[in-house]
């Protein structure tokens, strides 16, 4: 049975939560697969990395299988050579192998496992296997884990892909090819009005009211600072003195203020 595909409805969620246009999301997956999450034997989509290899095998085969283990990227050969480097690695180690690999709709590198919100490289590689909303959701934390929203928000390309695909990224032209593809999926207007929209997220203070406060507030009531009581989406001065105390139990400024920082570390979007 073919693996399920990502919806309009999918992209709209996690815009949500990224508080940043469905074309932005949309421009990383075409440009980082092509769109699609598996190939077409429905496995997801992979790229061996044989440098990665070596570093997680301390270059243990370097010299017995240079062409899966080796300190100098490179060597890819076609797509449809990926797997058969990843099985010969998965021969020799496992996890390393597992590690060494992108993994794909976003071509996330399994080291990444971790950011991504999973126990082990391999609990993420199943989770790879199971649809393209899995893919989605490792995406969506890797980009909030990594502070990488608010380029993505401002169409930031380059400082995006700086973070995304490493310092390297101008010799595959990985932004200009993202800011291509952003400008494309733009011009579908997807409609995500029925998820609350995709506006940004303001700094939120003293005296300000809306559907974000309420979401602060919920967040308060979670980390045991307010009751159920206050929340009623008004930033009044007991959500103020919640937000402080929340702020100096987690080493952030304390200015009572619900800005960049406090946000993903309070409600981790």
């Amino acid at each position: 049975m073919p693996k399920q595909k990502l919806s309009n409805d999918d992209y709209c969620r996690a815009a949500g939560r990224l508080n940043c246009d469905v074309a932005a999301i949309k421009a990383v997956a075409s440009v980082e697969s092509r769109g699609n999450g598996f190939d077409t034997k429905d496995r997801p989509k992979i790229l061996f990395e044989r440098h990665k290899f070596a570093k997680y095998t301390n270059g243990k085969y370097i010299n017995s299988h240079p062409h899966i283990c080796n300190w100098t990227a490179g060597g890819y050969g076609p797509s449809s050579a990926q797997y058969d480097r990843f099985s010969e690695a998965f021969m020799l180690d496992p996890e390393a192998a597992m590690m060494s690999a992108s993994w794909g709709k976003f071509q996330i590198m399994g080291f990444n496992f971790a950011v991504c919100g999973f126990k082990s490289v391999s609990d993420f590689v199943d989770a790879m296997k199971e649809n393209e909303g899995r893919h989605l959701d490792a995406f969506v934390e890797f980009v909030v884990v990594n502070m990488l929203d608010d380029e993505l928000r401002k169409n930031k390309w380059a400082d995006f892909a700086r973070g995304y695909n490493g310092p390297d990224y101008k010799k595959n032209q990985y932004d200009t090819k993202m800011a291509a593809a952003f400008k494309e999926f733009k011009a579908e207007n997807v409609d995500c009005s029925k998820f609350g929209g995709t506006k940004k997220w303001t700094a939120l203070r003293l005296n300000d009211t809306g559907p974000n406060v309420k979401l602060v507030q919920e967040g308060l009531v979670t980390e045991l600072l307010l009751s159920p009581a206050d929340v009623d989406g008004e930033f009044g001065p007991r959500t103020e003195m919640a937000i402080k105390a929340f702020q100096c139990l987690n080493g952030l400024k304390v200015d009572g203020v619900v800005g960049k920082v406090t946000r993903r570390k309070l409600l981790e979007l």
